[in-house]
């Protein structure tokens, strides 16, 4: 299947899946636990591996635009962070060694404007890492489009230290003859410096099944 059937199956997937809720990361080691926007209306939490954490996610009402972010140590609020301008499913996935999460979305509905946030604990606190921002602005510099880009998270490595991202220049006619092409980047974590840079053939065989779902956005099964 091409890139593009692919992201347009994905697609419908994923709108079958708004209609049936959230699916838990349960099998699949590198699988994000996913929600729709309804879903955030009964404050959903996910609690890390070690089961010390847990990531709430609330919204006051589907179309409500101070949704957020509650990290707690048991019943302890270590983090409160805005979650705005949502229009498809959240991806929440915890490292393996408990100490950091990242939450995906999209703004732009199936296809576009994915964005990745990451936090890590610390302490008493929650902190946003600069996880996406370098790789960001290379990919940007290097394959531009006035409608912007794709950040989709892959899957972390060395437990929380490292992040593989898959970056794609918006799917659509007006970014040109590079419409959905993607580039791999793999940052370290803490400061978003970027590790190492794959090819769009070098991201395909580094991006396992299911990572982070098997519903969109693994656009390029």
């Amino acid at each position: 299947m091409s890139v593009g059937r692919s992201l347009w199956a994905g697609a419908i997937a994923t709108g079958l899946f708004c209609a049936i809720g959230f699916v838990k990361a349960q099998t699949n080691p590198c699988a994000a636990t996913v929600f729709a926007l309804q879903d955030l209306e009964k404050n959903p939490a996910v609690p890390s591996p070690d089961g010390r954490y847990r990531v709430v996610l609330g919204a006051r009402s589907e179309n409500d635009s101070a949704d957020l972010i509650r990290v707690y140590a048991g019943e302890e609020l270590r983090g409160t962070f805005p979650l705005r301008d949502l229009s498809g499913s959240i991806f929440v996935k915890w490292s393996p060694d408990s100490q950091a999460f990242y939450v995906m979305w999209s703004n732009g509905g199936a296809i576009g404007a994915y964005k990745v946030r990451a936090f890590r604990v610390v302490g008493a606190q929650a902190q946003e890492l600069p996880l996406t921002r370098l790789a960001e602005r290379e990919f940007e510099g290097k394959h531009p489009c006035d409608r912007g880009h794709n950040v989709y998270s892959v899957q972390w490595l060395k437990n929380s230290e490292q992040l593989l991202l898959a970056l794609q220049v918006y799917p659509t006619s007006d970014c040109g003859k590079e419409l959905g092409l993607y580039r791999g980047y793999l940052v370290r974590a803490a400061e978003g410096s970027i590790l190492r840079r794959y090819s769009e053939q070098q991201l395909k065989i580094a991006w396992p099944a299911g990572c982070p779902s098997d519903i969109y956005p693994t656009g390029l099964r």
